[in-house]
This record gives structure tokens, sequence and C-alpha cells, in this order.
């Protein structure tokens, strides 16, 4: 019968054991440049993500404004407008949803819209700039349906687009013009002759202003800028 071997243990020494303990759990020691290397390198990781999902929100944005372009067939009737307003030269102004009937940049452009749709068109902001008469309808109504969206206008209550353009450089011919004109197109000349003012135009003269001033005060006007310009023109030559 063979005999089982017997297995001997054989006991480290204590402090062969201690040291081969420290040697597995202490650990590794990095450096303060190793540290900040690895920082600055999870930031640039971070950093570079971000603008990636930036990027791709632009890119989701920009595809999901852009204006669904109408296209108006030749025998379908039309309602035509113009846009005159006092606004910037960058100033973009949309109508329709996304800018669908028009997308116009600055102060002045024109649109159609098939009339089967204008109702589409009519939103709040349509309907202020209609009634400022920063937009007005060309053609395309009949006088009743102009009637009905108040803009069967006045003989004279409109700026044509000379007097928009040169407002200032008609100089004592607006006064011919000025109070005929609604309110919204007498605020624009307001607007502009500050503007002109400012700036220091030549075609400024103080006897239109007194004259434009006394008509707006007759209109009843309450922001009457063109006593402003008077005040300011006062203060100017007291000095």
């Amino acid at each position: 019968m063979a005999r089982t071997k017997k297995t001997e243990s054989v006991e480290k020494p204590e402090a062969q054991e201690s040291a081969e303990i420290l040697a597995v759990e202490e650990p590794k020691q990095e450096s303060v440049e190793e540290v900040r290397a690895e920082y600055e390198k999870k930031l640039a990781d971070l950093q570079a993500s971000m603008m990636e999902q930036l990027e791709a929100i632009k890119q989701q944005m920009t595809s999901s404004q852009m204006p669904q372009i109408v296209q108006v067939a030749a025998d379908v009737e039309k309602v035509r407008f113009l846009w005159m307003a006092p606004l910037a030269d960058d100033n973009v102004t949309m109508f329709g949803q996304g800018g669908m009937y028009a997308r116009i940049t600055g102060p002045r452009g024109e649109f159609m819209v098939p009339k089967p749709e204008l109702s589409r068109v009519m939103d709040y902001m349509t309907r202020y700039f209609l009634d400022k008469r920063w937009l007005i309808v060309i053609s395309g109504l009949n006088e009743e349906e102009r009637e009905a969206l108040g803009v069967d206008y006045k003989d004279g209550e409109l700026l044509d687009k000379q007097a928009f353009t040169k407002m200032v450089e008609l100089e004592d011919k607006m006064l011919d013009i000025y109070p005929d004109l609604c309110e919204g197109h007498k605020e624009m000349v307001m607007k502009r002759y500050y503007e002109a003012w400012q700036s220091h135009n030549p075609h400024v003269h103080r006897d239109v202003v007194l004259e434009l001033k006394r008509m707006t005060q007759e209109a009843g006007i309450k922001n009457n800028t063109f006593a402003d310009i008077i005040a300011e023109m006062n203060e100017a030559d007291a000095h």
C-alpha cells in the first residue's frame, strides 16, 4: 500500500510577509505634472464633446427654421403687399409660419400671398403691421375686403416709395404731404427726421421742423418728436 506524502507548509519570516503586503497595497504616487496633464486631457475631451453637441443642435435648429417657400401658381388670384417700415437695414421680418410667404431683410420689400391662403398670413403681428401702415396692401382685394381688414386707404394717407426713401430730402415739400398721412406714417416721418437731425443731415431745416411740429400737435399725436428736435436746436444755438 502506497504512503501518502505529507505536505509541509513553510512559514515565511514575519518581516518578509509585511514587506510583500506593503508592496501590494501601496498605491502609485503620481507627480503634479502627471495629474495636471491628465486633468487637461479630460477637460479638452469634454470641451470637444460639448462643441460637437452644440454644432449638432445648431444644424438641427437651422434646418428646422428654413422657410418653406410657397410657390404661387400663375392662375391663382394673389394679394400683393408692400413692406415699408422704419426699421434697421439688418432687421429680418417674416410673414407666415417660418417665413413661408416672405422673409424680408431691411425696411422695404414686396411679397404676395395666394388669396385663398390669406388667413394663414393674418396673424397678430401682420395685423399690427397693417394697422401701423408699415405693411400695405397694394392689390388683390376689393373694396369690401379692404374695409373688412381696415386697409381701405384714403387719398394721401400713405407715403409713396419715393417719399418713404427721401422723407428728409423732400424738405418743404413734406409740408404738403404730412397733414394727410395716417398716424403710423406720421410717426415714420418723425423718426426719420430725428435720426437725420442726430446725424447732422443738412436737409433738416428749422422752419420746416417748426411747421411739422405744429401739424403734429394739431393731429393730437402725444409723442411729438419734432418738439424734441426744436428743443435740441435751441440748446445747440445757446452754446
